[in-house]
């Protein structure tokens, strides 16, 4: 499957979630190969090589590592705020949505100090 087919149904599978944009992160550097996923201001996905991450806290990280999901590795260093969901969430376009819907939130929760 190619990249673009696999963002675009990532995308498809997420219709529902409010005020869903998808644009490319080309300018960003290390993300060239990655396309973000926002929700109104929220920033809350990264699609990536045919790998989708949501953005995690606290909160949200546990049922990622019991699924055996891993944060977003760039050359840079990784990102523990972002982690892959797993392929059985991707597969479900109901409970997809409802990570999403936790990844939006943990989106819009202010840094941590």
């Amino acid at each position: 499957m190619s990249w673009d087919l696999f963002r675009d149904e990532v995308v498809q599978s997420l219709q529902g979630v409010p005020s869903l944009t998808c644009a490319s992160m080309k300018d960003v550097p290390g993300m060239e190969d990655a396309d973000g996923l926002r929700s109104g201001d929220a920033f809350f996905g990264v699609i990536k090589r045919g790998r989708l991450f949501f953005r995690v806290d606290d909160a949200t990280r546990p049922p990622y590592e019991e699924a055996g999901s891993g944060p977003l590795r760039l050359k840079a260093g990784i990102l523990e705020t972002y982690y892959e969901v797993p392929f059985d969430v991707r597969e479900d376009p109901l409970e997809l949505r409802q990570w999403a819907g936790r990844a939006v939130k943990a989106a819009k929760k202010p840094p941590a100090a």
